[in-house]
């Protein structure tokens, strides 16, 4: 099974000090992103509030997961035959809009889980 997901990144803290993505995208193709390439993430609403955030394209991670019921969650083709996810990490030109993003999510997270 393939998945290819874009990942922003957040200003959330992690405990192990790694940092923190949050899910913009989900595709069943490479859209051949590119580092350096910019992209605009469109209408994504975080708690109510819109957002249209330039972004730029700064890593691609592939993982390659074998076959394993700890891929439950990606469905039974993925328990079967394994996953390939190809990470596509981009950051926003508009630092404000990320940080607001994050407290956002941050000040809801005990409560309704991460919109995504």
């Amino acid at each position: 099974m393939f998945l290819c997901q874009v990942e922003l990144l957040s200003s959330l803290p992690q405990p192990n000090g790694e940092p923190f993505y949050l899910g913009v995208g989900k595709y069943n193709f490479d859209p051949n992103l590119q580092v350096g390439d910019e992209v605009w993430v469109n209408d994504w609403e975080v708690w109510g509030k819109t957002y249209h955030l330039k972004t730029k394209i700064v890593a691609r991670k592939k993982e390659i997961h074998p076959p394993d019921h700890t891929l439950e969650r990606f469905g039974a083709e993925a328990i079967r035959n394994g996953l390939f996810i190809l990470r596509i990490f981009v950051e926003a030109e508009d630092r404000d809009a990320v940080l607001e993003i994050s407290e956002n999510i941050e000040r809801h997270k005990s409560t309704a889980g991460f919109p995504a």
